[in-house]
């Protein structure tokens, strides 16, 4: 395999190291293969739950009746899908249309990113985010979405129906142009910062700055967590669970979804304190929580630190951070669990994450 050593612009002196299956060196159907099973294995990332659902492979051309709108945000990709069968429960396999990704001959089911439902119109919209998998594997540029499902129509039976987007565009975030005034790209943090940013998971502020050295709120926790998880639909309570957060609150859905999925419990007192700053230590536990209703547990080898007390009640998340590779803590061999989460921390440790447990 070789290393592809790709500049980011002219005027950044940094290189990113990537591996491309692309530049192999192997005879054309061997790289086809390789294609293939590449295709096979990003899409246990959704799943063949759906498969079944499929039309056979082939169907190409749009169904009769059938349009859409298509739009992306970093790597958040937005759409609205009219004219497929009402009441579609998800059965609707969505596509990248691109021939690295999803190469001719790959097999029916692979290459779905997501799966998407219809209501009592027989129109489907939504959103999700392109994991880690995809975004190595996509080029800059144009890329279509194709929606594919079975349906059943009144006197015809079960039939297939397929759509092709319009084109949207697809920049990495290693290829932008920074996303805030005050993060240039000599920063310690860019790389993170940028891919928070182009990700979705941040929206910075209205100032057009991201303020690196300032501390995460525990609103802005919240927040981040609930993008990270695709920004799901959130059953909202009659009353807030906590009594300092009310239901006008900017933030008050996210903090209630990380309520209602055991990230956070408040504090003894019934608040959740939206503005105070996040203690690494906590923001271990979060992490650890997070993780769990993930379901994927495999870590390595944690890190000892000096000021991690074995008795602490957070010893064990802040174990877990360090197995993970998230952290490495401070170069003097401590962890400084009291200390507050700076925003460049937290985009560094996202970045982490995503890209070990969503590869």
């Amino acid at each position: 395999m070789l290393v592809w050593v790709q500049p980011i612009n002219n005027d950044r002196m940094i290189y990113h190291i990537t591996y491309y299956y692309e530049r192999l060196s192997m005879s054309r159907v061997f790289k086809r293969a390789v294609q293939i099973i590449v295709a096979a294995a990003l899409s246990l990332t959704v799943g063949f739950s759906g498969a079944a659902a499929l039309p056979p492979g082939g169907l190409k051309s749009n169904t009769p009746g059938t349009w859409s709108n298509v739009s992306i945000s970093g790597n958040v990709i937005s759409y609205e899908l009219h004219g497929f069968p009402k009441n579609l429960n998800q059965e609707i396999g969505i596509k990248i249309d691109d021939g690295y990704l999803c190469p001719a001959g790959a097999p029916q089911g692979a290459c779905v990113v997501a799966w998407a439902s219809s209501n009592s119109e027989g129109v489907a919209r939504g959103q999700f985010r392109l994991d880690w998998s995809y975004q190595r594997y996509m080029k800059p540029g144009a890329h279509t979405l194709r929606f594919l499902a079975s349906g059943e129509v009144e006197g015809k039976g079960f039939q297939p129906f397929s759509h092709k987007t319009e084109p949207f565009i697809y920049i990495p975030w290693y290829n932008s142009a920074s996303q805030f005034v005050d993060v240039p790209w000599q920063h310690q943090f860019y790389d993170d910062i940028q891919w928070l940013a182009l990700s979705g998971i941040t929206t910075g502020y209205s100032d057009g700055t991201f303020r690196p050295s300032q501390s995460v709120e525990r609103a802005a926790m919240a927040a981040y967590f609930y993008r990270m998880a695709g920004s799901p639909e959130v059953k909202l309570p009659g009353s807030s669970p906590f009594k300092d957060v009310d239901p006008s609150f900017p933030f008050y859905k996210e903090i209630v979804w990380m309520h209602q999925q055991g990230i956070t419990t408040g504090w003894p007192d019934g608040t959740f304190r939206p503005h105070a700053p996040v203690e690494r230590q906590a923001m271990a536990a979060f992490f650890h929580r997070y993780h769990i209703n993930s379901g994927a547990y495999e870590i390595g080898m944690p890190k000892k630190f000096s000021d991690v007390d074995p008795n602490s009640p957070f010893a064990g998340d802040i174990a877990w951070m360090s197995g993970a590779g998230i952290t490495t803590g401070w170069s003097d061999g401590t962890f400084r669990p009291h200390a507050p989460v700076e925003r460049q921390a937290m985009a560094a440790f996202i970045h982490r994450y995503e890209v070990k447990f969503q590869d």
